[in-house]
């Protein structure tokens, strides 16, 4: 996978980490809405308060009870979504590492070969001067120049 992939894959899931983050807060506030509906319906229960009003009262809280239950299953399964998507976020980065690892070894690799490159290139040009320079001695010959004038310059020249 090239390395953008693989960051758009992590963005994708960090994101979705945080989504489930948020619907666990939801569910959080939900149970303490329960408790508190609870807690409420418990205080209003007085020695004036007639039986058939605590057996309605009694199923409100049983219901409340049940939505707390729900609400905390709930919770868990969110829980174990975001600790499936951690554990997945991390074999991501560590793909993602691996891949910027391959990548920068090619990186080294094509520095290596320039600088190798640039090293034969100056003992190249260390050795070519001096082979210039005998090839220019050794081609250094005397020559004798004979100028010759023709006829109609000679009163010009003489």
């Amino acid at each position: 996978m090239s390395i953008s992939s693989i960051e758009s894959k992590l963005r994708s899931l960090q994101s979705e980490v945080e989504r489930l983050s948020r619907e666990l807060e939801r569910e959080g506030n939900k149970e303490v809405g329960y408790l508190k509906d609870i807690q409420r319906i418990e205080k209003s229960v007085n020695k004036n308060t007639s039986i058939t009003q605590i057996k309605s009262k009694q199923r409100s809280i049983d219901s409340d009870n049940e939505k707390i239950l729900k609400s905390r299953k709930n919770q868990t399964d969110i829980n174990m979504k975001i600790n499936k998507k951690r554990i997945e976020i991390s074999k991501v980065q560590s793909e993602l590492q691996k891949e910027q690892a391959k990548l920068y070894d090619v990186s080294l690799k094509k520095q290596n070969a320039i600088i190798e490159e640039q090293r034969q290139l100056i003992n190249e040009i260390k050795v070519s001067p001096s082979a210039t320079v005998n090839a220019n001695i050794e081609e250094k010959k005397e020559y004798d120049f004979f100028i010759s004038h023709a006829s109609e310059d000679k009163d010009a020249i003489a």
